[in-house]
């Protein structure tokens, strides 16, 4: 029988999992606490979720159960592309200015960052768009040249799902134009889907918590954050936009999710508009001035 989680309980857990996620769940999440947390108290032989808590607040040495609460915790809601002016935007307007620099020789990478990418949908989508511009401005080998895609998550199942890359038929029907199925995917028996390997290559998973530094990183003309944002306290939003600053190339683009805005939390950005979807623009620099 699964225990009841106490209010004090509630309110150890949902610090302990702001403090290591960002995410800050409201006053009346404690039944989603009960649920997802419920087999790994199971698994974890705890008759309570306060001996989970504090079996998860003394794993110091490798913090493997404090991830597997984040991970159970976390909502890895997608589909493919999601918000398709997103796409269309990254389409006709982003990746043809980006590439006309490309081919004047005044830079050598599109860099792209899908920082809370979930089961691999949207790294895929993108890669997607940029295979298919490609396709007419150079070809495929020239995608795999100058296009890099680096995708994140901070939840070690959802990752496994987007390295592997092998979709059902219910994934797939979820936003996938059919015309994509055959160019992209390869069938696998039992109704799955496999992410061809010239697709695969244009994208980098790597396991990241937003409240962490990046580290390593290096700068990109695109980020992706979308629909995560949502779950964070003012706090960490606060942190995490401005280390964007720093993530981002000037004139580098930002998506948050539908519903999603900077607010009060940056300046840093310019709000930008394209049909009618909102997103946001790093300053370019200054052009220099005439001698």
């Amino acid at each position: 029988m699964t225990a009841n989680l106490t209010p004090q309980e509630f309110s150890n857990l949902r610090e302990f999992i702001h403090q290591r996620c960002g995410i800050l769940l409201g006053d009346d999440k404690a039944y989603l606490i009960e649920h997802r947390l419920a087999k790994l108290l199971e698994e974890q032989h705890c008759k309570t979720f306060g001996e989970l808590y504090f079996k998860a607040k003394n794993d110091q040495r490798t913090g493997n159960l404090s991830l597997a609460i984040v991970d159970a915790i976390t909502t890895n809601e997608t589909f493919w592309f999601r918000d398709q002016r997103v796409f269309d935007l990254l389409r006709e307007v982003i990746l043809p200015a980006l590439y006309q620099e490309v081919a004047k020789g005044q830079r050598e990478t599109i860099r792209l960052w899908s920082a809370a990418c979930s089961t691999g949908q949207e790294p895929y989508s993108l890669a997607m768009v940029a295979q298919d511009f490609f396709r007419a401005h150079g070809g495929e080998d020239a995608c795999r040249r100058h296009v890099k895609i680096l995708a994140t998550d901070i939840s070690p199942s959802a990752l496994a799902s987007a390295c592997q890359g092998v979709y059902n038929n219910l994934s797939m029907g979820r936003g996938l134009p059919e015309s994509h199925l055959d160019r992209f995917f390869q069938r696998r028996e039992g109704g799955l889907w496999e992410v061809r390997d010239s697709l695969r290559s244009l994208v980098e998973f790597r396991q990241h918590n937003l409240r962490d530094p990046m580290v390593g990183f290096g700068v990109f003309e695109v980020v992706a954050l979308r629909n995560v944002t949502i779950y964070f306290s003012e706090e960490v939003k606060r942190q995490l936009f401005s280390r964007l600053t720093k993530a981002l190339v000037p004139g580098g683009h930002l998506f948050l999710g539908t519903g999603e805005t900077l607010g009060f939390f940056s300046k840093a950005f310019d709000l930008q508009d394209y049909q009618g979807m909102n997103y946001y623009r790093l300053p370019p620099r200054p052009a220099p001035a005439a001698a």
